[in-house]
């Protein structure tokens, strides 16, 4: 394990000598590395390390790139999950190492694979199922493609990750330690600003072993996501996902679940402003062959205030997520599935059920390398019959039989700095001012602190 304080050292230790051997690389466009592309250094000097590893010309069309991500970050805490995981103050250690190898065979064939190496130290009582991966596959998948009409079509087997609409159902999951990943295949059509893709597969769980994580048995997922745009203002994500699990626990009852999710966001971006509104719809069946009838609506508004200092962004956002007693014959809370749990605050405290979410959000760029924001919220339960949630679907604090809805008031300073072309320094300051309804529960007021350094190559 690679220590608090020895770790960071030696990341940007490791940048110094390659930033000062390389070019500038362009900066990283998504959090996926299978999007890389190593081309554009291909004609570099041959001095330069970066190029070096990240495009091996084999023919006149393959090649070969590696590439690595490294973090350390620190996380401290008056009281974990508002006291709920523990009452003490708290500061740990969550280390990630990930290597990988891309071969790429013509046109037509990829292959790509990626190892991972996750550790965490100092968290009471213990490690988080989704903190320790000490040697594992973390991706490996081929890539079959081939040119169709006026687009392109791919199919991916094997492991690998993926995110749709902002991470609502299918997220990164990247603020935990070890990332999602699924074992299936994805059929992918790519045309004229639109997106196609088609998937069965099956996410893969956590053991803390060496090449010990599998599928998690009798837990699938099926779908079909499209995204593109309708106009130069106007974008669409559309889907539909049908999901199994065994076991899902909610207030009052547990069974199996079955159910599809389906549902549209529509996004427009015109001069300064930008917004989206989305619905989601959830039935099927759950927690011993109840129906569900479950929903979520989103809805944001932005405005770039691009002639003052800074380029402030300033963003109004408010989503509805169902909920209610499980009844005889009913479910009404509303399952994010797999969504990206970080999606409010790094603390991640909240999940996304029985849930109404109204607050601002404030971007400002001070430099090209620094940006900062600011994030203020209001929570209250969509039902008083219903709990306060934290994630997976955790009922956190259960109803007392009295009728406020509101649990409390989150908010995030935050930050990330591009200390040079390959390092990445982050931080966050979150505060959750718990309500009376999650005191009488015995709950507590929150503050939490995360630092974080990233080195990419």
């Amino acid at each position: 394990m690679i220590g608090r304080l020895p770790g960071f050292l030696l990341l940007m230790g490791l940048a110094g000598p390659v930033a000062a051997q390389t070019g500038n690389p362009p900066p990283p466009s998504s959090p996926f590395r299978y999007d890389d592309d190593p081309k554009p250094v291909a004609g570099a000097p041959t001095d330069d390390f970066y190029a070096k590893i990240k495009f091996i010309p084999l023919t006149d069309d393959s090649y070969l790139s590696f590439g690595a991500d490294l973090r350390e970050r620190v996380e401290a805490s008056n009281v974990a999950l508002l006291g709920f995981r523990n009452l003490g103050s708290e500061t740990y250690d969550l280390h990630r190492l990930l290597v990988y190898a891309d071969l790429q065979l013509g046109s037509d064939v990829r292959v790509f694979g990626q190892l991972g190496n996750h550790d965490e130290a100092g968290r009471r009582p213990g490690a988080l199922p989704t903190d320790v991966d000490r040697f594992d596959l973390q991706q490996a998948f081929v890539d079959l493609s081939h040119a169709i009409g006026e687009g392109r079509a791919t199919l991916r087997v094997g492991r690998a990750e993926m995110s749709y609409d902002d991470g609502a159902i299918i997220g990164l999951r990247d603020g935990p330690n070890v990332r999602q990943v699924w074992d299936g295949v994805r059929a992918s059509y790519v045309t004229n600003g639109w997106k196609w893709d088609a998937f069965a597969v099956q996410p893969v769980s956590v053991l803390r072993g060496v090449f010990d994580d599998r599928g998690l048995p009798g837990q699938t997922l099926e779908g079909v996501h499209v995204s593109g745009t309708l106009s130069d203002a106007l974008g669409l994500d559309a889907f539909w996902y049908h999901n199994r699990n065994p076991s899902v626990a909610l207030l009052g009852a547990a069974g199996a679940e079955r159910t599809d999710t389906f549902g549209v966001r529509i996004r427009e971006r015109t001069g300064p402003f930008d917004g989206s509104v989305g619905v989601i719809g959830q039935s099927g069946t759950a927690a011993g062959g109840r129906d569900v009838r479950a929903f979520s609506l989103h809805g944001d508004a932005g405005w770039v205030f691009a002639n003052a200092p800074w380029s402030p962004h300033l963003t109004l956002r408010a989503d509805v997520l169902s909920g209610g007693p499980a009844t005889k014959n009913r479910v009404s809370t509303f399952n994010a599935l797999y969504p990206n749990v970080a999606y409010s605050t790094e603390a991640t405290i909240e999940a996304p059920a029985n849930l109404i979410q109204v607050g601002t959000v404030l971007r400002a760029s001070p430099t090209a390398k620094l940006n900062l924001q600011y994030t203020l919220e209001g929570l209250w339960r969509y039902s008083v019959r219903d709990a306060f949630y934290a994630p997976p679907l955790l009922p956190l604090v259960v109803p007392d039989g009295r009728n406020d809805r509101f649990t409390g008031i989150e908010q995030q300073v935050s930050g990330s700095w591009r200390a040079n072309p390959f390092v990445t320094v982050g931080a966050a300051l979150v505060r959750f001012s718990a309500g009376d309804f999650v005191k009488r529960g015995g709950g507590h007021d929150e503050t939490f602190a995360m630092l974080s350094a990233a080195l990419r190559l």
